[in-house]
């Protein structure tokens, strides 16, 4: 009895292909957002291979429905986990690091100390020699954030890799 009220019969034969067609759409819609809601709660709570693989910041744009909150954006340390993870890959006998990576770093530490150097002796303006300093340290900055930054995403896809395939920590 209890079905019938919640839907109704229909009279005629087009009424019921309608009514039928809208059911199935309801019910397709309804599993989808079941499977949609599956596959976030499987990412979200997965093995821990799969949990650094992908940038919080980026599944929610990536799977719909599972938007990060603002305080796990901000918050949680993501920072300082990159930082920590920026270091373990350097000790990591496992991991090789790209050519990028190899030279680049040494490259814009290098850079730096020529930066101090040069901008020291050979610009005599106080000011603009300061001003012009300040501005190539932080261009500096910021590409040597960037190469370890991708470096670090390729270091996680690593450590996800030999986490599937259960390789030992040497």
């Amino acid at each position: 009895m209890a079905e019938e009220s919640e839907h109704p019969q229909p009279s005629a034969a087009g009424e019921s292909a309608d009514a039928l067609n809208e059911r199935l759409r309801r019910l397709e819609q309804a599993i989808s957002s079941i499977q949609v809601n599956a596959a976030n709660a499987s990412i979200a709570s997965s093995d821990p291979g799969m949990a650094g693989m992908i940038p919080s910041a980026l599944l929610g744009t990536m799977i719909p429905g599972l938007a990060p909150s603002p305080q796990e954006v901000l918050g949680r340390s993501s920072l300082f986990k990159e930082f920590r993870l920026m270091f373990r890959m350097y000790f990591d006998p496992r991991y090789r690091l790209s050519r990028v990576g190899q030279f680049g770093v040494p490259s814009i530490i290098a850079l730096a100390v020529l930066n101090y150097l040069a901008f020291q002796s050979i610009f005599a303006i106080p000011v603009v020699a300061e001003i012009f300093e300040r501005l190539f340290l932080i261009v500096l900055a910021v590409a040597l954030y960037k190469i370890l930054s991708r470096e670090v995403i390729r270091y996680t896809a690593v450590l996800a890799y030999l986490a599937r395939y259960s390789m030992p920590v040497a």
